[in-house]
C-alpha cells in the first residue's frame, strides 16, 4: 500500500472508532487488526488493500521492537561504561588519622604514617653558694621531632624514620627496616635504641617525670647502628633482643676499633604484656608485673689501654587501678689492660598515682656512685637526686603538661659537696 492511503485511513478514524464500539465484537487479537476488518466492513478498502494494511502494521510492529532493542543495548553498554569509569576512579589511597596522618593502600601492602612531636622546657636552676656557678632561669625547645613509619610490600616489612629538628640543625634519630617473620622472629637493621634499660627504651615522650633519670643516661648506651633479632613469645609474656652495634654512639656509622657492642635483653611479663610507658594512665583493672635483665658487652680498643666494658641492667615495672611502681638497678665494670678495674653503680626507684580525672603526682630517688680508684681530682664520686613530680594528662602522653623539683647532691672526689634545686616545666604534644 502507498502511503497516500494512509491519508484517509486517518480522515476515517475519527468515524469508525466510535462505530467499532457501538457494533458487535470483532475477532481480531490487535487494534490494527479490528481497525482494518471496520474499513473493510464499511466498503472503504477492498480484501487486498485489507490484507495489504495488516502487512504494513506487522512490518512496523517489528522495526519498532528492533528499535526498542538497540535503544535497550545502548543504555546496558552505557551503564556497564560508567560502572567501570567509576571503579577505575577508587582512590588508590586510603587517608586517615592514627597517632598521626595514616596514608594506606586499599591492600595495606604499603602505609605511612607522618606525625610529630615536641616539648617546650623551661628550667630554673637554684645552685647553692659552694656551687661553680650562679642560678640560671632558660627556655628552649628540648625535642622537636618528626616522624615517617609504616609498612612496604606486605605487613612483614616495616620502617621508620625520625629526624629531630633542634638548634639549627638536623640528625637522625630512629632509621631502620624491620622484618618479622612473626611475631616470634624478627630481624632488625639501622639505628634504634641498643635494647639496654626499660626506662632507656620507653619514648623520651612518654616519661613519667619532665625526663629520665640521670642514672638512666649515664648507664643506658642509648642508640646506635646495628642489627638485630628480637620477638616476643607467648602473646607478650616473655621477651627477648640480642643484637651486634658499632659500639660507638649515635649517628657515627664508621666501627673506630673494629670491636662490636654486643648487647641482650630478656623480659618476662607473667601476667600479661606490659606497655612501654611510664605511669598507670589507664587504671588498669587487673595487676601488670614485668621484670627484666639487660647486658653488654664493648670492647674498646681505639684507646690505650684497651678496655673491655661489661654493664649489666636489673629492671620491674608494676601497673594497678592508677598506681605505679618501677625502678632499675645497674652495673658497670671497665677493665683496662693496665691498671685497676673500675665499678660503677647506680638505680632509681620511682611511684606514682593517676587518678580519673588526668592529674598525677609521682616521687622518684635515684643515685650512683663511681669507683674512687680511677677518679681524678674533680670528677663526681657520687650523685643523688631526690624528686617529686606533677603531670596533667589531657590526651594521655600525646598532650600534656608536666612539672617537677629536684633536690641534687653531688660528692666531688677531692672536693666538697654541691647542692642544688632544680625546677622544670614542660609542655607536650604529639600528634
Amino acid at each position: 500500500m502507498k502511503p497516500r492511503v494512509l491519508l484517509p485511513v486517518s480522515l476515517v478514524f475519527g468515524l469508525v472508532v466510535p462505530a467499532a464500539f457501538s457494533q458487535e465484537p470483532v475477532p481480531a487479537t490487535t487494534f490494527e487488526e479490528r481497525l482494518v476488518q471496520i474499513l473493510k466492513e464499511r466498503g472503504l478498502v477492498d480484501e487486498a488493500a485489507k490484507k495489504e494494511l495488516l502487512d504494513l502494521a506487522l512490518r512496523m510492529r517489528a522495526a519498532e521492537a528492533t528499535k526498542k532493542g538497540d535503544l535497550d543495548k545502548e543504555i546496558r553498554t552505557l551503564a556497564a561504561a560508567f560502572e567501570t569509569t567509576g571503579q577505575d576512579q577508587t582512590p588508590s589511597l586510603k587517608i586517615s588519622y592514627k597517632k598521626g596522618f595514616l596514608l594506606e593502600t586499599p591492600e595495606g601492602d604499603f602505609s605511612l604514617r607522618l606525625g610529630a612531636k615536641t616539648q617546650m622546657r623551661a628550667t630554673y636552676v637554684d645552685s647553692d653558694e659552694d656551687g661553680p656557678a650562679g642560678d640560671s632561669l632558660s627556655i628552649a625547645v628540648n625535642r622537636l621531632r618528626l616522624e615517617f613509619e609504616g609498612n612496604a610490600y606486605g605487613k612483614e616489612l616495616t620502617y621508620k624514620f625520625v629526624p629531630e629538628l633542634r638548634g639549627g640543625s638536623v640528625s637522625l634519630r630512629d632509621g631502620y627496616l624491620n622484618y618479622a617473620f612473626d611475631r616470634e622472629l624478627q630481624i632488625r637493621a639501622g639505628q634504634y635504641k641498643v635494647p639496654f634499660s626499660r626506662q632507656e627504651l620507653v619514648s623520651a615522650f612518654r616519661q613519667q617525670f619532665v625526663d629520665r633519670s640521670f642514672v638512666t643516661d649515664l648507664f643506658a648506651p642509648g642508640r646506635e647502628p646495628g642489627v638485630m633479632v628480637h620477638g616476643g613469645l607467648s602473646e607478650g609474656m616473655f621477651e627477648y633482643a640480642l643484637g651486634g652495634f658499632n659500639g660507638d654512639g649515635q649517628n657515627v656509622n664508621t666501627n673506630d676499633d673494629n670491636a662490636l657492642r654486643w648487647a641482650a635483653r630478656v623480659a618476662v611479663n607473667p601476667l600479661g604484656p606490659v606497655p612501654y610507658s611510664e605511669g598507670d594512665l589507664d587504671r588498669t583493672q587487673e595487676p601488670r608485673i614485668g621484670i627484666g635483665a639487660n647486658f653488654f658487652h664493648n670492647p674498646v680498643r681505639a684507646v690505650s689501654p684497651d678496655v673491655d666494658v661489661d654493664a649489666f641492667g636489673f629492671d620491674g615495672v608494676f601497673f594497678l587501678q592508677g598506681l605505679s611502681v618501677q625502678g632499675e638497678w645497674f652495673v658497670r665494670r671497665s677493665d683496662a689492660d693496665t691498671g685497676p678495674t673500675a665499678t660503677d653503680v647506680g638505680g632509681y626507684l620511682q611511684a606514682g598515682y593517676c587518678l580519673e580525672n588526668g592529674w598525677e603526682g609521682a616521687v622518684r630517688l635515684a643515685g650512683a656512685s663511681f669507683d674512687d680508684d680511677v677518679l681524678a681530682a674533680g670528677a663526681t664520686r657520687q650523685q643523688r637526686e631526690y624528686q617529686l613530680a606533677v603531670s596533667r594528662y589531657f590526651r594521655k602522653h600525646d598532650l600534656k603538661l608536666q612539672a617537677d623539683v629536684t633536690r641534687r647532691v653531688v660528692d666531688v672526689f677531692g672536693g666538697g659537696d654541691l647542692e642544688d634545686s632544680v625546677l622544670r616545666a614542660q609542655f607536650e604534644v604529639a600528634f
